[in-house]
């Protein structure tokens, strides 16, 4: 779910293609006290520790309302099915975050799962 771990892998997978430059590769989220990730290619681990760092203000206010969304996604999945629920979901960057209604949208997600 949206979780630290989620968001980090997420980020990760998306630099991912760039680094290894079209090589094949594996990633793997050992348990702490272990790095965040460790990434295999071409036979060499790499352990990669992950920090967000968000410089402007309203990227951070829009993830919060996306990681929000999310939550509430999975709480209504979950109540519902009793069975837990994880999701990756891209959010279109041009969307308007102040007149989102953050439930409608979590329940548009359940939804879609659900079907």
């Amino acid at each position: 779910m949206p979780d630290k771990q989620s968001r980090e892998l997420y980020l990760l997978e998306r630099f991912l293609p760039v680094l290894a430059e079209n090589q094949p590769y594996t990633v793997s989220q050992p348990a702490p006290p272990l790095p965040d990730a460790v990434v295999e290619v071409n036979g060499r681990k790499i352990g990669i520790e992950i920090t967000a760092l968000i410089m402007d203000g309203t990227v951070s206010r829009r993830e919060g309302d996306q990681d929000k969304i999310l939550h509430e996604a999975q709480t209504q999945f979950e109540k519902q099915y009793q069975m837990p629920l994880h999701v990756s979901v891209s959010f279109a960057e041009s969307a308007n975050w102040q007149k989102i209604n953050r439930q409608q949208v979590a329940s548009f997600v359940a939804d879609i799962v659900i079907s």
